[in-house]
C-alpha cells in the first residue's frame, strides 16, 4: 500500500480535535425557552436545550457570543456531589466566552442548566453527549474504506 495513505487517518483525527463551534445567543424575552441559539453566523438553529435535537459534544471548543441585550446568560453543570462549574457566566450583548467539555468526564449524571443572571425563572436544561461516538463512526468508516482499497489492490494483482 502507498505510504501516503498512512498519514490520512492521523490528519483527519488531528483536524477533528481542533474543531471549534461559534454559537450566537439570542433571547426570546420571558417566553419559554427564553433563549435561542444558532451557528454559522446566525444562519443555522442550534437546538441543544430542553431535550432539543442537538447536543454539545465533549472535546469541542465552543465560543458563545451574546446577542441578548437585557438577559445576561449563564450555563453551568452540577455533579452528583453538588459541585457546580460555570461554563458561561454573565454573558451579555457582544461579549464572548469559550469552554471545552472534558472528554474523560461522564456527564450523564450531571445536571446541566442555563439561566438568566437577572431573572432566575428564565431557566432550562441542555444536552451533552460524548464526542467519542463520532470518532468511532469515523474510524469504522475509515476501516471500511481501507478494506475496500485493499481488495481493489488485490484484484489488480
Amino acid at each position: 500500500m502507498n505510504s501516503r495513505y498512512y498519514f490520512f487517518p492521523l490528519f483527519l483525527l488531528t483536524s477533528l480535535s481542533s474543531f471549534a463551534v461559534d454559537v450566537l445567543v439570542n433571547t426570546s424575552g420571558f417566553d419559554d425557552p427564553f433563549y435561542s441559539f444558532s451557528i454559522n453566523d446566525g444562519v443555522t438553529d442550534f437546538n441543544f436545550t430542553n431535550s432539543g435535537s442537538d447536543s454539545l459534544l465533549t472535546g469541542i471548543e465552543y465560543t458563545f457570543t451574546g446577542n441578548n441585550t437585557s438577559h445576561p446568560f449563564r450555563m453551568y453543570i452540577t455533579d452528583s456531589q453538588g459541585n457546580t462549574t460555570n461554563l458561561i457566566n454573565n454573558l451579555s450583548f457582544r461579549g464572548s466566552q469559550s469552554f471545552t467539555l472534558d472528554t474523560s468526564t461522564d456527564y450523564s449524571t450531571y445536571t446541566k442548566t442555563y439561566v438568566c443572571n437577572v431573572h432566575p425563572s428564565m431557566n432550562g436544561t441542555f444536552n451533552i453527549i460524548p464526542e467519542s461516538s463520532s470518532y468511532a463512526l469515523l474510524l469504522g468508516g475509515l476501516a471500511l474504506g481501507l478494506v475496500a482499497l485493499r481488495r481493489r489492490e488485490i484484484s489488480v494483482i
